[in-house]
């Protein structure tokens, strides 16, 4: 571990238990160190391999959600694929200018 992540994590942990004796540091910590991992796998996966292929994380959610099931109605293709309902619309126009969709009437 780093000396800056030992760092935050120990200033982090201060932070949260003066919030109150009812929390549980160990199960806190591991949850969001697991967040923070995550999310730098997802960064990476959108730099080495999404926008290498011209696409945003949305862009290969919505793709994979589509190739995975099928057609189905924006707010369904929202909910299955963890973009917002606002997102869809673009993000499946963005699709449909790179000949990736097909939006249908």
């Amino acid at each position: 571990m780093s000396p800056e992540t030992n760092d935050f994590e120990t200033r982090a942990r201060s932070r949260v238990a003066s919030l109150g004796s009812e929390l549980d540091l160990d199960t806190f910590a591991a949850a969001f160190n697991l967040f923070r991992a995550s999310s730098r796998v997802m960064q990476d996966f959108e730099l080495h391999a999404h926008r290498a292929r011209q696409l945003s994380l949305a862009g290969f959610r919505v793709l994979f959600t589509i190739w995975t099931l099928g057609e189905m109605e924006p707010r369904e293709l929202a909910r299955h694929s963890g973009v917002s309902r606002a997102a869809i619309s673009g993000t499946v126009a963005t699709l449909e200018r790179a000949g990736l969709v097909d939006k249908s009437k």
